[in-house]
């Protein structure tokens, strides 16, 4: 039987936190859904995710041309991620702006047989599956394979059988902070050209969503799914991050929990240290590499070596749990367009987790911070005042984290359990009513069941 429903991503899917909560809530609204992505062995596999089944696309092996010019990339890209440590990611757009816009206004100079090469590959691995699986949605998360989805849409009404797009756009194309120019450029003319093909456009911002509708005059605002933490309903027990870390109780704990590159300004707060005696920094990360050895030798250098600590992932359903027992949670942000838009997994995970929020002043996140009284807010990439932040985030702690756990409608707008009913009423527009094997409400019921037991637990 084929499946109602195909979720479309550029990745193995299975560690695309985004694309596994969709497909596991849109399976548990009832329609039948298969995720594809693509193999990082480049050979053709099935898994699945829980009960929806994973398939990951075998990957054609590139030609002689794109390997070399695969090489040539990753040789410039490790050069200029150096250029960026060198100067604490200061630097990170200058002149990219304008690079872009001619690339914009001359398309000729971006081919994207060329600088999309990659892109092509994955398109043709991804077609394959589609054809295959003859789905009556398919739901394409981010740029890459948007125009897959919308040629096997208008292949498909050749054939007499209507299927519907969902584009679900996780970032501001225009505003990539760690990705070249003109494939910046290549990549927004891409979307350009598809997005008004879509049946439905969904993003991650109440600002993106504004940014997508004036770009590109869509007709109807972007449907806002955040990306809020899923809470767990099995209650497995999670060792807490301060044990992790092996930081005593009472010393103030500040973590951050996400992707590690520069652009994220993780460094800001390591410079931050030396004005912060006594304060303990964790970065969860998912594996050690060259950007915490470079942190690490940053701390060491300016003698806080022994506030820095790292600590490993854990599965996204227990991430609020793991990281309550801090203090504080950080989203360090440099400015980037992008990142302005931006409101991330982190910012909803220290919510769920009742930590106030120390963020750069990327305007989304500022704005929430400000109005919603959670936290404080710092330049971006200003050590001296990132300190600052936190000494006042540090100061206010007990009347923030109180005011925070006392407000159930504010723990809820930034759950998963509030995106849900977005997405419920996505796929009834799109897919029909919900089918009456909606098995997500009596889950969340469970879910919610748990949490009370658990309060009633530590009150009594």
């Amino acid at each position: 039987m084929s499946p109602e429903v195909v979720m479309v991503s550029a990745n193995a899917v299975v560690h695309d936190a985004r694309v596994v909560k969709y497909a596991t809530t849109v399976a548990g609204l009832g329609h039948r859904v298969t995720a594809v992505g693509l193999s990082p062995t480049g050979a053709r596999t099935e898994t699945t995710l829980g009960a929806v089944p994973v398939v990951q696309a075998a990957l054609q092996r590139p030609t002689a041309v794109a390997r070399i010019w695969t090489r040539l990339t990753v040789r410039l890209g490790r050069e200029l991620r150096t250029r960026r440590r060198r100067d604490g990611g200061h630097a990170l757009l200058r002149g990219s702006g304008r690079r872009i816009e001619v690339y914009r206004r001359h398309p000729w100079l971006v081919p994207g047989r060329l600088v999309l090469r990659d892109v092509r590959r994955q398109e043709r691995a991804i077609a394959v599956e589609l054809r295959r699986l003859r789905p009556g949605v398919v739901h394409v998360h981010d740029i890459y394979l948007l125009g897959a989805a919308v040629r096997f849409a208008r292949a498909s009404a050749r054939d007499g059988r209507p299927v519907r797009v969902v584009y679900d756009a996780h970032e501001y194309v225009l505003g990539l902070a760690n990705v070249a120019p003109r494939r910046v450029a290549a990549l927004r003319l891409l979307e350009e050209r598809f997005i008004s093909a879509v049946d439905r456009v969904v993003t991650v911002s109440d600002p993106l969503a504004d940014l997508l509708q004036r770009d590109h005059g869509l007709a109807e605002r972007p449907l806002v799914v955040l990306n809020a933490p899923v809470e767990s309903a099995s209650g497995a027990a999670v060792r807490p991050l301060r044990e992790v870390a092996g930081v005593a109780a009472g010393t103030p704990l500040l973590v951050y929990a996400g992707g590690l590159v520069v652009e994220r300004g993780v460094q800001t707060v390591v410079d931050a240290l030396p004005e912060l005696p006594g304060v303990q920094l964790v970065v969860v990360v998912n594996r050690p590499g060259s950007m915490t050895r470079w942190l690490q030798a940053r701390a060491t250098a300016l003698g806080v070596g022994d506030q820095l600590h790292f600590a490993p992932f854990v599965p996204p359903d227990q991430v609020a749990a793991y990281i309550s027992s801090a203090t504080l949670g950080l989203s360090p942000l440099l400015r980037a367009p992008n990142h302005d838009v931006a409101v991330t997994n982190k910012f909803c995970e220290y919510l769920a987790a009742g930590l106030p929020i120390v963020t750069s002043d990327t305007p989304a996140q500022a704005a929430l911070v400000r109005e919603l009284d959670l936290g404080t807010v710092h330049q971006a990439g200003d050590a001296a005042d990132c300190a600052r932040a936190v000494r006042a985030a540090l100061a206010d702690h007990d009347r923030l984290a109180a005011r925070m756990r006392a407000d159930s409608e504010l723990r809820h707008r930034f759950s998963w359990a509030a995106q849900v009913e977005v997405i419920r009423g996505l796929y009834e527009s799109v897919a029909g009513a919900t089918p009456v094997r909606d098995i997500l409400a009596s889950r969340q019921d469970k879910v919610r069941a748990t949490a009370r037991d658990e309060h009633d637990r530590r009150e009594n």
